[in-house]
């Protein structure tokens, strides 16, 4: 798209938000030590300008425990606290809609799979649990469909 503009015989000046799903990993010692703070930053972060913004995360990773349960309930109540707001245009609102019903009525099955997808894609293939047997992927991957 910058190249684009500036082969014009009179060159445009490009602002453009591009970006990726801007993944967030949750470290086990800084979740137990605030997992409500994190929360509530990452709550406000997601739903800045109605969660309309290239550089929103969209993907949380985080190692299964009590302390990512605690955040996700933190963050699920601070989320209820957001006001709702008009989108930027119809077809954004359109898609969130069917998008939210889509991930709202997915199996848990489907989204652990889809789960251990994002797992390997990070590269996470197995990791010994606590009762010493390997699981196929560490991680509780978060989503629209958790809330």
């Amino acid at each position: 798209m910058f190249d684009w503009a500036n082969q014009r015989k009179e060159p445009i000046p490009v602002f453009a938000e591009m970006s990726s799903i801007n993944p967030v990993f949750l470290l086990p010692q800084k979740l137990k030590a605030s997992a409500k703070d994190i929360a509530g930053l990452y709550a406000g972060s997601i739903t800045l300008g109605v969660g309309q913004f290239c550089t929103n995360p969209g993907l949380v990773i985080g190692i299964e425990g009590n302390d990512l349960d605690d955040f996700m309930q933190a963050l699920g109540n601070e989320i209820k606290r957001v006001a709702p707001a008009k989108m930027l245009h119809p077809g954004i609102a359109k898609s969130f809609t069917e998008k939210r019903a889509k991930a709202l009525s997915q199996s848990s099955q489907q989204r652990r799979r889809e789960e251990a997808d994002v797992c390997r894609a990070y590269g996470a293939t197995r990791v010994e649990s606590k009762s010493g047997r390997g699981k196929p992927c560490p991680y509780n991957v978060l989503g629209s469909a958790n809330f």
